[in-house]
């Protein structure tokens, strides 16, 4: 953590406040490691009626809003595998599916992989799908995070498998929004599981649809122990167990 304050020549103001929040934060450092909930359970209680539907899940793990390329597939998987019977719609990134699908057109059918074209250990879903709709990928989001602002998916072609339909974007779109799906033509009303590939903005946009869940699915964009090799400093938590850290500040001075 760094915590800077700014004093009209007070060092010890400045000191005093520093050290103060530093220690606070410190203090509650546990309460900043999030706790997700586990995507089977939230696939479970869909299933079983404990979450309403249509049910909001936020994939933590490929947020694109967080910089990820929101080609991740570990949704899609559980729900080809082991969820068919649930009325799905996910958005991925995948430029590669929607040039194949512009080709072949509305109506006919392909055997293809989806997502993973961007990332590195990622196992794309092959399937065979129906192309049922293409689209421009532009839209205005209702909000309202966002409110009115344009913004494009790329592309886009939705494909069908079963009752699996992927929004296929040539672009890391934003889908924190319900007009990125109603401006493809996806009618999210009818669905049982909406994924959006957002962790926190899609709460308030999808309040008035409905639940909305953080999933913890894995992915660069939610951060678990061990995920990333700190290198250049540490020790650093909550990589590494610090019994007693230093939370002296330092002062800097303005030069006369």
């Amino acid at each position: 953590q760094c915590i800077t304050a700014v004093a009209d020549g007070d060092e010890q103001l400045a000191r005093a406040a520093v050290e103060e929040l530093a220690g606070l934060f410190w203090a509650q450092r546990d309460a900043f490691i999030s706790d997700f909930m586990p995507l089977e359970e939230a696939l479970s209680g869909v299933d079983e009626g404990r979450i309403a539907r249509p049910a909001i899940f936020g994939d933590q793990g490929d947020r694109v809003l967080a910089g990820t390329p929101g080609d991740g597939t570990a949704i899609l998987h559980e729900l080809a595998r082991r969820w068919p019977h649930l009325e799905a719609v996910v958005p991925v990134t995948d430029p590669t599916i929607v040039r194949l699908a512009q080709r072949v057109g509305i109506g006919a059918e392909i055997e293809e992989p989806v997502g993973g074209t961007l990332s590195s250990g990622i196992e794309p879903l092959r399937s065979r799908w129906q192309v049922i709709g293409l689209g421009d990928g532009h839209f205005v989001h209702d909000g309202p995070y966002l409110r009115n602002e344009p913004a494009t998916l790329g592309d886009t072609a939705i494909l069908r498998s079963g009752k699996l339909t992927v929004l296929a974007m040539s672009l890391p779109g934003f889908t924190q929004d319900p007009a990125a799906f109603r401006s493809q033509g996806i009618d999210i009303a009818d669905k049982d599981v909406v994924v959006v590939k957002s962790g926190y903005h899609f709460k308030i946009s999808f309040e008035t649809i409905g639940p909305r869940l953080v999933v913890g699915t894995p992915g660069i964009s939610n951060y678990r122990l061990g995920l990333l090799p700190f290198a250049k400093r540490r020790p650093i938590h909550p990589e590494d167990t610090i019994s007693t850290p230093s939370l002296t500040a330092r002062i800097f001075a303005r030069a006369a």
